[in-house]
């Protein structure tokens, strides 16, 4: 059975169109949708994978550490995925697919060359080593993507930067902490950068993320700082409660601020009072931070990734040293 849709969703409203989609077993293709003026949608009424359990486990050498992963492969006929999930996942055959609970992440390939990393999550299990070594799972799995890019001999990877910091009982968007800390995202460690949104001789400075990135990574070379009083009026960003905020008010006036205190100068540098408050994640810190991340990121003069997207070119010298260096194992 076919839909069709005429273009008039705006695409701010998309991922609640493409999250209906999904729940009501909707093959739905994003490229697609913003290329054409009417767009046919092939509605299942089973699952996409056709009921059959076509998982496979990865095995995969990096720096002479062996890991396994478990992925499971379909194709919509608009592009290719590649689903995580867990190493002892089992298929739900009454279901017609894994629960959702046990994804890991998912890997997206069109016809053009070009991949998307849509999710990545880090449950211990999506990942298992065969050596007693500590490994960060999340970056773990997103080398392995990294890796079957290569071998599929795909030329772009893309991916909207949504990580973030699990700090107590809160997720810190990564982006913004890590341009304070670092000066730039996470992922710019992988070699991805933004994209410059402009078209058509168009020359506006937010949709020009590249630009954004560079003047981002100038800003923190001078090592933002901001005045005490300033700093101080940040920190209380309500009015705190005695009861409710003792352990907050507590932790201002006998760790943080004393802390502050400790600068000679007036001008404390944002970046290393950032990193102090998060270097022990515990709750109250985390909290705090929580509510005055973006306070401080506009104090130190960066601005803000409105589309989040990155980009990684996959050059022949960067896959040529990938296949020297890493074995895949079906």
């Amino acid at each position: 059975m076919f839909l069709e849709i005429k273009k008039y969703i705006s695409e701010k409203h998309i991922f609640d169109v493409m999250n209906f989609f999904k729940e009501n077993k909707v093959n739905f293709n994003f490229n697609t949708f913003k290329s054409s003026k009417t767009l046919k949608l092939n509605i299942y009424n089973t699952s996409l994978f056709g009921g059959n359990d076509n998982s496979k486990n990865i095995e995969i050498d990096i720096k002479n550490t062996k890991y396994q992963t478990k992925i499971y492969e379909y194709d919509d006929g608009y592009s290719k995925t590649i689903n995580f999930v867990k190493i002892n996942s089992i298929f739900n055959k009454k279901e017609d697919d894994f629960n959702e609970d046990e994804f890991c992440g998912i890997l997206i390939f069109d016809y053009e060359n070009n991949a998307t990393i849509q999710s990545i999550n880090n449950y211990n299990d999506c990942v298992k080593c065969f050596e007693n070594k500590s490994f960060k799972v999340g970056e773990i799995l997103f080398r392995i993507m990294i890796c079957i890019c290569v071998f599929k001999k795909i030329k772009k990877i893309h991916l909207i930067d949504n990580s973030y910091l699990e700090c107590g009982n809160d997720k810190i968007p990564l982006i913004n902490l890590r341009t304070i800390t670092q000066g730039k995202p996470y992922y710019a460690k992988y070699g991805f950068y933004p994209i410059n949104h402009n078209e058509n001789g168009e020359n506006d400075y937010y949709r020009n993320e590249l630009q954004i990135y560079r003047d981002n990574i100038d800003t923190f070379n001078t090592n933002p700082t901001i005045k005490k009083n300033k700093l101080i009026k940040i920190l209380n960003y309500k009015k705190f409660d005695e009861i409710k905020d003792k352990k907050m008010i507590e932790y201002l006036n006998n760790i943080l601020i004393q802390y502050i205190n400790s600068f000679k100068s007036n001008k404390i540098p944002i970046k290393d009072v950032v990193i102090f408050m998060i270097n022990e994640k515990k709750k109250i810190p985390c909290l705090l931070l929580m509510n005055i991340i973006m306070p401080l990121f506009y104090g130190c003069g960066y601005n803000q990734y409105k589309y989040k997207h990155f980009e990684f070119i996959v050059d022949k010298k960067f896959a040529n040293n990938i296949k020297s260096h890493i074995k895949i194992k079906n």
